[in-house]
């Protein structure tokens, strides 16, 4: 317990509600990978991953790298929350693998940093989010649908058809629908009404 808050602190220290610069991030970054070095225990490893979602140094790719199969779901899930936003080729296959991770939170998260957190356009990021297409939950689902749409991918336009003609229509599915902004899906939209909260 001691040594997860010691690590939400270096993570956040001098953070306040006012949004001010983190206080020694690099010495803070320093004694986290030392942590890192030496830690088994899942809920620390998992407050250093989110730390380290806060210091935001590339550094911290090739040391978390091991964790990536780690058998806790919120070890990989906090994984994915720091490998989020960096364009690292190394990063975003951490990424992509965790899109594809058996617990729904972890594909969830994985699917978000790819589709939206990231600016790159690549066949391999375009792949792993229309794999993602046919997930069984919707939310993911929705990730994926607004990552592809972002970057004018026409794989979505059938995938909305079928979304968007569903009883509860997600947000993310309207979402999706406005960025890739195809004539196709505009009857169905007109057919919606009182979207709210992520429902129909």
């Amino acid at each position: 317990d001691e040594r997860s808050l010691g690590a939400d602190i270096l993570g956040q220290l001098g953070i306040s509600r006012e949004g001010s610069t983190l206080a020694f991030p690099r010495e803070s970054l320093e004694i986290l990978l030392e942590m890192l070095d030496q830690e088994e225990e899942p809920d620390v490893l998992e407050s250093i991953l989110v730390a380290f979602s806060h210091l935001r140094d590339p550094k911290i790719i090739d040391s978390v790298a091991h964790l990536a199969k780690h058998p806790v779901r919120d070890v990989r899930q906090a994984l994915g929350l720091a490998l989020a936003g960096y364009d690292e080729p190394a990063a975003v296959q951490m990424l992509i693998d965790l899109s594809t991770d058996k617990e729904t939170e972890v594909r969830n998260w994985a699917t978000f940093a790819l589709g939206t957190q990231l600016e790159i356009d690549n066949p391999q990021l375009r792949e792993a989010l229309a794999s993602r297409l046919q997930d069984a939950d919707e939310e993911v689902r929705g990730e994926a649908l607004v990552g592809l749409a972002r970057r004018k991918d026409k794989r979505v336009v059938p995938a909305l058809k079928q979304e968007l003609q569903a009883d509860g229509v997600h947000q993310l599915f309207v979402e999706a629908a406005e960025l890739i902004a195809d004539s196709e899906l505009y009857e169905l939209l007109l057919n919606l009404s009182d979207v709210d909260d992520g429902s129909q």
